[in-house]
This record gives structure tokens, C-alpha cells and sequence, in this order.
């Protein structure tokens, strides 16, 4: 006997897996002739960027460039000389299960950095980085919701589903032009960032507001190093024909390339900096629908043989912001005094992520690096890093531990000033910025097959009296003998539906019994 059922299309992402890795890379630095020797490296730093990546059978192939700064000083306390250098790698991260056909998204950063001067004008750097990779499919599967016939029962479930629509990348060009009171010679170090953003969905868009910071440590003409900090607000509309106002965004935004020169203002002064940076936009919509999925069904003269499907959706859940003042100090080697402090230059480091219910937390070290004129008889440049730590504790409604979270703390600003001979006050502004992802798993019903009742059904007198068993619902009751729930509720005048004892004593009417 043939059976009329209703399907449905479920549109979802789902998570094949994650997996980390380490690689070191190396590169040598080679000074120009017209840069002063290498006397003493003060500091390095650097950033890993990852170019491409690309999801062959069981592993993510992952191409990326490390890009070295090293700054250093050459016999005299005025001239702090930075120079760079590139080096990019291959790498593999192994994820089972990964395909052609998955979309890959892999992030890198620097565990760590270290240096070794060779001549006078040559340096040998490394770094090692973790990589650390996810691999999605977006699928689409069918199931039955809904099935045709006389007198057919269906015990259902609401289930709530995020399902994945689309995604949309785009990019911005950001520019701004940042003032200085002192004549600049040189920039020493540049870093644009996206730390404020907010979004209105419209009908069909999503119009995305952000504020982006530039920083840049700069070189006065005089020899004075100092910050320059402008905030960069601008607005994208992101175009998606599937958008509705009711939907869930996703938004992402993140600088890809940065470009800084000094010029001169209309008196001819080197006091402007013009910055540019190239935004990328990410936008991911979710379409939030309830599911009536079939848990079991029968009727009267027949039964049905299901084959459930277990899909596992992967989705946005919710995200938070916090901003916190970081007040330390940072204190020198006994055997050291500090004549000037040239400037502190700050990033922060995530350390460790966790995931609460109703809550995110972040913890982390500011790694300061001060560079600054020691107290000898001839007075030099000297280096040293101190690390501060910090945590924030982000409140995210319904947050559980499973959740997948991504994590990123920015320095907003930053200030400091000598406070004694071995001591540097600094006060750091972070802005920590904590998304989560939920992972769900459904079981959908794939197929189903009717097949006959037994004879003892069929033959079974208008009314039956039924000895409740341990684990009796009213509903395996009523499937049992082809009846509906509601008919032994109305003839056994039963209260609660969902509460039953064992050992009660219920009639339970035949079909023709209730017509």
C-alpha cells in the first residue's frame, strides 16, 4: 500500500571538523649600507598572514607569509633603525573527514620569536605559529513533514532551526588623513583595526557601520617617537535579495592590506599621515524556522516503518562585546636605570578561551615591549619585554559549553610615563570581542514504509481494559491498539494527558467504538 507524505528541504552548514598544527618559519634580515650596523636588537615582532587555503582528502593545505620586524640600535642613544623581511610557508592541518568540496577557514598566530644576529648587517629570525583550521559543508537535505491518509495520528516535535541561507564577501576602502603637531621623519610601525561595529537589516541588506583605529608610531624629526591615533568610521551595505529584518547576521569585518605615507600639509611641513586600508566584509545570513518534525505515526489500519537521517548543524548563536582599562608597570632589571623612555609598544596575546553557561571568558598577557636609555657611562638604547596579564568575562545569554567560540582582544589605546629609575607606568585600553557557535544535531525523518497491523488488532472488541504499564504514555497506549490519545482521554475523563501511573486501569475504545 502506497503512502502520501509531505517533504520539506532543510538548508544547513555543518561543521566536519577542526584541527590544529605548528610550523616554524625562518628568514634572514639583511641590512642595507645605508642603515647603521647592528649594535643590539631592541625588540622583534611581526604578523602571520594566511594567503590561501585549500581542503584536499583529510587535511587543509595552508599557504602563508610571516612577516618579520626587527628593531634595533647602532652605537648611539638617538637612532632606533626597523627593519623587515617576508618569508612564506606551506602547511598542512590535519582534519578527518575533509573533502574538495568543504569550505575551508584557517587562522594563524605567533606563539613565538626569536633572533639571532649573525654579522653586523644580518639577522636570522623564526617564528612559530599555530595554525589552527575548521572545515565546513553547506548541505541540503529533505524530510518528511507531514503524512497524507485517513485518520492518521502524528506524534510531532517543534524543533528550531538556524538554517544557512547564504554568505556574502565584499570589501571597503577606508582612508584617513591624521595630523601631527611635530614635523615627522619617519613611520616606524603602522596597525589599522576594525574594533567598533553594529548592523541594521533591511529588506534585502544589510547596511554594516564600523569604526576602524589606526595607530602609527612615528619618529619626529627631533628624534622624539611618539603615537599617532585616529579613529576611522565608515559605513558598507552589504546587497543579499534572501535578507529580511527578522534574520540572523553574522558579520565579520577584518583588514586585509594597509598603506601609510607622511606628506606635507599647505606650509609645507611634514605633518600629515595619510592612511589606507583595505576592509573585508563577511556576511552570513541565518533564517530562523520552526520544524515540525515526526517523531512516530500510525492509524487505525495501519503502521509505519521509519528510516530517521542524523544531520548536524552548525550555526551563529550570539556574540558580545567588552572594553576594559588595563592599569600595571613595568619594572627593569635591578642592575639597569632608566634615563629616557623612548616609547612601549603593545600587543595583546589570547591565551586560553572558555565557554560557560550564559558566559564567555578571556584571558590573556599584554606584551609590552619597552624600549628606552639606560643609565652607564655612555649612556645606550636597551629593549625589554614585560607581559600583563588581563581577563574578561563576557555574558552571552544561553551560551553552553559546546559552543565553538572566536576570540579577539584589540588595544584601543595606549599610554605610559617613567614613574622611578626601574619604573614604567602603562595603561592600556582593551576592547575584547567574543562570538559563539552552536553545534545541533537533528533526527530527521529520511523515509518511511507502511506496513500491516497484526490480527489481534484487528480483531480486538469495541473496548479494552488496559493495565498501565512502567513507561506507558498515552500515546505508545493508543498506537498500540489503533486508537486516538484523545478518545481514552474523553472516555476515561483523564486530567493530564501527559501523567499516567503504573497499575491504573483505562478503557481503551476501538475506533468504530468512538463514532
Amino acid at each position: 500500500m502506497s503512502v502520501e507524505y509531505v517533504k520539506d528541504v532543510i538548508n544547513y552548514e555543518e561543521l566536519i571538523g577542526e584541527g590544529q598544527s605548528q610550523t616554524m618559519v625562518n628568514g634572514d634580515i639583511v641590512i642595507s649600507e645605508r642603515d647603521g650596523d647592528v649594535s643590539k636588537v631592541l625588540y622583534c615582532d611581526g604578523e602571520a598572514v594566511v594567503l590561501n587555503c585549500q581542503v584536499v582528502e583529510d587535511r587543509v593545505i595552508v599557504e602563508g607569509r610571516m612577516n618579520f620586524r626587527v628593531y634595533y640600535s647602532s652605537n648611539d642613544t638617538r637612532n632606533i633603525y626597523k627593519v623587515e623581511a617576508s618569508s612564506n610557508f606551506t602547511h598542512n592541518i590535519q582534519i578527518p573527514g575533509a573533502r574538495n568540496e568543504h569550505s575551508p577557514k584557517v587562522e594563524a598566530e605567533i606563539e613565538h620569536m626569536e633572533y639571532q644576529v649573525t654579522t653586523n648587517k644580518k639577522i636570522r629570525v623564526n617564528a612559530v605559529i599555530n595554525l589552527k583550521g575548521h572545515v565546513y559543508n553547506r548541505a541540503t537535505k529533505e524530510t518528511i513533514v507531514d503524512i497524507k491518509g485517513q485518520d492518521v495520528q502524528m506524534l510531532r516535535e517543534s524543533v528550531e532551526i538556524d538554517e544557512y541561507l547564504r554568505d556574502v564577501k565584499e570589501e571597503s576602502m577606508i582612508k584617513a588623513e591624521i595630523n601631527s603637531e611635530k614635523e615627522i621623519e619617519e613611520i616606524a610601525k603602522t596597525e589599522v583595526f576594525v574594533y567598533k561595529r553594529d548592523y541594521q537589516v533591511l529588506d534585502g541588506k544589510v547596511l554594516v557601520n564600523a569604526t576602524a583605529k589606526a595607530r602609527m608610531l612615528v619618529k619626529s624629526k627631533d628624534g622624539e617617537y611618539f603615537m599617532l591615533e585616529q579613529d576611522i568610521p565608515f559605513s558598507h551595505e552589504v546587497v543579499a535579495e534572501e535578507v529580511k529584518p527578522n534574520m540572523k547576521i553574522d558579520v565579520m569585518c577584518k583588514v586585509k592590506e594597509t598603506y601609510a605615507e607622511v606628506s606635507e600639509n599647505e606650509e609645507g611641513e611634514r605633518k600629515v599621515v595619510s592612511v589606507q586600508a583595505n576592509v573585508e566584509i563577511y556576511v552570513k545570513v541565518y533564517s530562523t524556522r520552526q520544524l515540525q518534525n515526526i517523531l512516530d505515526a500510525y492509524s487505525s489500519d495501519s503502521r509505519y516503518e521509519f528510516e530517521k537521517e542524523n544531520i548536524k548543524c552548525f550555526s551563529y548563536h550570539d556574540e558580545a562585546t567588552d572594553s576594559q582599562v588595563l592599569k600595571d608597570r613595568i619594572t627593569v632589571p635591578e642592575d639597569e636605570a632608566i634615563v629616557e623612555v623612548k616609547y612601549v609598544d603593545a600587543k595583546p596575546v589570547i591565551t586560553e578561551v572558555k565557554v560557560l553557561e550564559d558566559k564567555a571568558t578571556c584571558e590573556g598577557i599584554l606584551r609590552c615591549n619597552l624600549v628606552y636609555v639606560k643609565a652607564k657611562e655612555e649612556p645606550e638604547l636597551e629593549g625589554y619585554e614585560e607581559e600583563l596579564p588581563f581577563k574578561f568575562t563576557l555574558d552571552i545569554p544561553m551560551a553552553k559549553i559546546d559552543m565553538l567560540p572566536t576570540c579577539s582582544v584589540k588595544l584601543e589605546s595606549l599610554s605610559y610615563e617613567k614613574f622611578a629609575d626601574k619604573e614604567v607606568n602603562v595603561k592600556a585600553n582593551l576592547v575584547c570581542h567574543m562570538k559563539l557557535y552552536k553545534k545541533s544535531v537533528y533526527d530527521i525523518l529520511k523515509s518511511l514504509k507502511e506496513i500491516d497491523i497484526t490480527e489481534m488488532i484487528k480483531n480486538m472488541p469495541s473496548l479494552v481494559i488496559y493495565t498501565v504499564q512502567p513507561h506507558d504514555t498515552l500515546w505508545k497506549i493508543a498506537k498500540k491498539y489503533g486508537t486516538k490519545v484523545e478518545d481514552i482521554v474523553k472516555l476515561n475523563d483523564i486530567e493530564n494527558p501527559d501523567y499516567i501511573e503504573p497499575g491504573m486501569k483505562i478503557i481503551v475504545p476501538k475506533k468504530t467504538f468512538m463514532k
